[in-house]
C-alpha cells in the first residue's frame, strides 16, 4: 500500500513542480480546449510564441533531464519565444544541444 502510495505521489510531483504560470497556461489551454489560436488571442502574442510555451511545458513534464539541462533548455525556448522565432528552429537548436551534450534523448 505504501508502494502505492508513492508511486500516486511521484504521477503528481511533474504538477507541483510547475510554476503558478506555467499552471495558469495548462488551466486556460484546457478551458479552451487546446486551440492555440485561442490561447494566442488571450495572451495577444503569436501563435508560434504560444506552439514555443507548449513545448516548453511539453519537455518539462516528458521528459527527465538534469537540472542543468533542463535550464539551459528552458532558456533556449524562452530566448526563442521572446524573439517570435519558429517552433522548428527551437527545436533544432535543442535537438543538437542534447546530441552535443551526449545525451540523445529523442
Amino acid at each position: 500500500m505504501r508502494d502505492e502510495t508513492n508511486n500516486v505521489e511521484n504521477k503528481k510531483k511533474w504538477f507541483i513542480d510547475l510554476s503558478e504560470e506555467d499552471g495558469e497556461f495548462i488551466k486556460k489551454f484546457v478551458i479552451y480546449s487546446g486551440s492555440l489560436k485561442k490561447l494566442s488571442q488571450v495572451y495577444n502574442v503569436s501563435y508560434p510564441t504560444v506552439r514555443i510555451r507548449l513545448d516548453n511545458l511539453i519537455e518539462k513534464i516528458s521528459h527527465e533531464n538534469t537540472d542543468t539541462e533542463l535550464e539551459y533548455i528552458n532558456f533556449i525556448k524562452d530566448v526563442m519565444s521572446e524573439y517570435e522565432v519558429s517552433s522548428k528552429a527551437t527545436k533544432k537548436l535543442i535537438k543538437k544541444y542534447i546530441e552535443m551534450s551526449g545525451k540523445n534523448n529523442e
